[in-house]
Order: C-alpha cells, then sequence, then structure tokens
C-alpha cells in the first residue's frame, strides 16, 4: 500500500511534519486515479483544439472589419539588446583645458573643490 502525503500548503502548519491521509490508497486505486487525469486531460485538450479553431477565425474577422494593425494590437516593438546610449549635452567646461562634463556621473578632476556656478556654460 501507498500512503499519499496532501500537498495542500494549509494542511501543513509550520514547524510540524507534512500531514499524512489516515487512508492509505493501494496501487490499483492510485492507477485508476492517474488513468482518470489522463483522460481528463485529453479532454481539456481536445475541446482546446475545437475552440481554438473558433477563436482564431473571430479574431481575424475582428481585425479585418475594424482594420487593426498589429502595433494596434500588440503595441510597438521596442529595440532590443545594445542600443546606443544618448550623448548627454555638456552643461560644464573647463576654463583651462576645454573639457567639457554633462553634470551627470562623477564630478571631473577639474570640477572638483570649484563652484559649478562659474563653470556653467553660457548659450
Amino acid at each position: 500500500m501507498l500512503a499519499i502525503r496532501s500537498s495542500r500548503s494549509d494542511d501543513a502548519k509550520p514547524g510540524t511534519k507534512p500531514f499524512l491521509l489516515e487512508r492509505k490508497m493501494t496501487s490499483a486505486e492510485l492507477q485508476a486515479l492517474i488513468e482518470q487525469r489522463n483522460e481528463l486531460d485529453a479532454k481539456i485538450a481536445q475541446l482546446k483544439a475545437e475552440k481554438r479553431e473558433a477563436a482564431v477565425q473571430q479574431a481575424r474577422s475582428l481585425i479585418a472589419d475594424f482594420e487593426l494593425t498589429a502595433d494596434e494590437l500588440f503595441g510597438k516593438e521596442r529595440p532590443r539588446g545594445n542600443t546606443p546610449k544618448k550623448k548627454r549635452e555638456a552643461k560644464y567646461r573647463c576654463p583651462e583645458s576645454g573639457k567639457d562634463w554633462s553634470g551627470f556621473g562623477r564630478r571631473p578632476q577639474w570640477a572638483v573643490g570649484k563652484n559649478l556656478d562659474d563653470l556653467l556654460i553660457q548659450n
């Protein structure tokens, strides 16, 4: 005979051993349940296949009736992977060397200890 453990999370309390069903199941009973599950899985797959074709036809009809585009249905596709970063416009410039800085990221050595208002690029 096989003992079947309950997989429900509310049966086991924290710090206790998993709950065992009081009645033990025979191999024949277990096999019968497995066969029932397989039959139900087959019925579910068959019903989904039957309904799928009707759903596809209905979707195609609606798309044609309303002249919908893929972008309207699914949104525009965004580029993936390594997209080049946009270079930020310089906001500060070193008067001695002419080097510039956008104001983002670590402050450059030439700007350390200086008032940033004095280094602002005048447009």
